[in-house]
């Protein structure tokens, strides 16, 4: 008699986020990705930054105070530009930047659909299939 598989089929109504230990266990480089997702001027400016220099930033809407990088600075700035996001972004590239912009909350299929203007069947296809894309993963 076969085991029941541990592996649930996601469903539009299955939480996604960005997995950062799949970042760490994967031969991927979460820094050069997030660096393709600045404009050219910014990369060439952050081309060779020292991560180890550290800036405050306040949080403006909790007024927390978070120690980051300049490329983590980077990315808090463009992500509130409203082009972050647009029509002629990758779709993949587009789910990962809802997550940037909402902090990593959680967010379902048919939530992701909303936001982007996309179908969220598209969406679960993409997020559940083979292959892990840019950690996007289902929530355990």
């Amino acid at each position: 008699m076969r085991k029941p598989s541990k592996l649930i089929k996601p469903s539009l109504e299955t939480q996604f986020h960005i997995d950062y230990t799949w970042w760490e266990r994967s031969q991927e480089d979460l820094s050069i990705y997030l660096l393709s997702h600045l404009p050219p001027e910014q990369r060439d400016q952050l081309s060779g930054y020292d991560s180890s220099k550290l800036i405050d930033y306040v949080d403006p809407e909790t007024g927390e105070v978070h120690q980051l990088d300049n490329l983590g600075y980077a990315i808090r700035m463009i992500i509130q530009n409203s082009e972050f996001i647009n029509e002629h972004t990758a779709l993949v590239d587009a789910i990962f930047r809802v997550f940037l912009v909402n902090g990593n909350k959680p967010l379902t299929p048919n939530e992701l659909g909303e936001y982007l203007g996309k179908p969220a069947s598209t969406i679960l296809k993409t997020l559940s299939g083979g292959r892990v894309y840019k950690g996007l993963r289902p929530v355990k």
